[in-house]
């Protein structure tokens, strides 16, 4: 095995580590994921999907890599080089799970599904020309996405295109080193509504010195867009620029285990704060955007929701919502879709 590289192992009391292994170049060669021992009903449960009624969901990965470079991004696992497996590799795997576990829904947790547009066409012509009716979701690039395109992937029956907003405020996009312009994300937003497709926004609060009148840059572009959100406080991640800027912004000794081990506490509770607010600012300022997103322009959003998801799905939607959450249930959905 010392001959294999990316393994450790011991030697005469000792960790021998072979080398960095090189990146998978070709992603069509790889097996499918093996789900057979996998409880899958889980997996039905919760999704995003399900506003567009009772989903069976599972999840794709369709690409490795990222070339763009913002600094809360963890990429040792899979690289700044972007390697994509082939439309056809993609459609044989929806075949699979269609055939084997039934689902008629989707989640590809790319990245960013759409950094090859060839291939995202090519994709979406497949699901048209094959006659396969399945909605599905995807994490996308606000600057790559045209109204050609959103209506591309809606007529393969996207439903949700999730965007990576993280901020309303040009000055802390461009600290995170997103390299995208505001007004390209507005246009993206339109352009996805326009296609009747919903769009959605990962937002982050507590970012570098961010002080409540740029998280209100932020409130304000969601409500203008009519884009709703789900913010998740800023937490650093290791091997990322950010999290070498934390530890010495506040002397704080981050420890890998720790960050990794509470992911589910990143919505909750901020691990670390290093914005202009105190922790409790911080945490009543996030809860405060949150409701004021929520119920700015609330009747034109249902309205807007019903026009793209049509009037039974909605009403279906919303009484799952009530029957699962109760009163606070209407809200839960519209927040975090």
């Amino acid at each position: 095995i010392s001959t294999v590289c990316g393994i450790y192992f011991k030697r005469g009391g000792g960790l021998v580590y072979t080398g960095r292994r090189d990146y998978v170049r070709d992603l069509d060669t790889l097996s499918y994921p093996s789900r057979k021992n996998f409880d899958v009903e889980t997996y039905f449960c919760n999704s995003p999907l399900a506003m567009f009624g009772n989903k069976k969901t599972l999840n794709i990965i369709t690409s490795r890599g990222c070339p763009y470079s913002c600094t809360y991004c963890d990429k040792t696992l899979w690289g700044s080089i972007y390697r994509a497996r082939s439309p056809e590799n993609i459609i044989r795997e929806v075949e699979y799970l269609i055939s084997m576990f039934h689902i008629d829904s989707i989640i590809f947790h790319d990245d960013t599904f759409n950094i090859n547009r060839d291939r995202l066409i090519e994709f979406c012509d497949l699901l048209i020309s094959k006659d396969i009716h399945i909605d599905w979701l995807a994490n996308c690039r606000a600057d790559l996405i045209s109204l050609e395109i959103a209506k591309k992937m809606r007529r393969a029956c996207c439903r949700i295109i999730a965007y990576g907003i993280e901020s309303g405020n040009q000055e802390i996009l461009n600290s995170m080193k997103k390299n995208i312009k505001l007004e390209d994300v507005s246009e993206a937003i339109d352009n996805t509504w326009r296609a009747k497709i919903i769009p959605f926004g990962y937002l982050m609060i507590g970012w570098f010195n961010e002080t409540k009148a740029q998280v209100l840059d932020t409130v304000n572009f969601c409500i203008n867009n009519r884009v709703k959100g789900d913010f998740s406080f800023f937490t650093p991640l290791p091997n990322t620029p950010a999290f070498t800027q934390a530890d010495s912004f506040g002397n704080y000794n981050l420890d890998d285990e720790k960050i990794l081990t509470n992911w589910s506490r990143w919505h909750e509770a901020p691990m670390v704060n290093v914005s202009s607010m105190n922790d409790d600012e911080l945490v009543s300022f996030k809860k405060y955007a949150e409701k004021k997103i929520f119920w700015s322009r609330l009747i034109g959003n249902i309205f807007l929701y019903i026009k793209v998801l049509g009037v039974l799905n909605f009403v279906k939607e919303l009484i799952r919502r009530i029957i699962c959450f109760g009163p606070r249930g209407f809200r839960i959905r519209l927040e975090k879709i």
